[in-house]
């Protein structure tokens, strides 16, 4: 179940970020996010964790999860994703116009 909730809290997350969201919530959304990764991981463990593979790895969502830690060489964990901290994705923005061939090519 805390697997699942911090599931929906990303996917929450890529949302806000995605439909932009006020970086305040995003903000938000980011503690809530460390605030359940933070409990998840005191009871069981790293997300990356064996037991934790083995329980999730066969959901579609778990290559999600496991992108939240970043491991060392020997599959500790090194540091939380930028995800956490930082607004990784931008909206889509519609290029309707340019002035030159130049940024033609560039929008191609």
């Amino acid at each position: 179940m805390g697997m699942i909730e911090i599931r929906d809290c990303v996917r929450t997350l890529i949302e806000y970020q995605t439909e932009d969201y006020s970086e305040k919530e995003i903000k938000a959304e980011q503690a809530k996010l460390n605030l359940k990764y933070d409990k998840f991981t005191k009871k069981y463990n790293l997300i990356n964790s064996r037991a934790n593979i083995s329980a999730f790895g066969s959901d579609n969502s778990f290559p999600l999860l496991a992108a939240l830690e970043i491991l060392d060489e020997n599959g500790g964990l090194l540091r939380k994703s930028d995800f956490f901290t930082k607004r990784t994705i931008r909206p889509k923005i519609e290029i309707t116009h340019v002035d030159t061939a130049s940024e033609t090519l560039a929008v191609s």
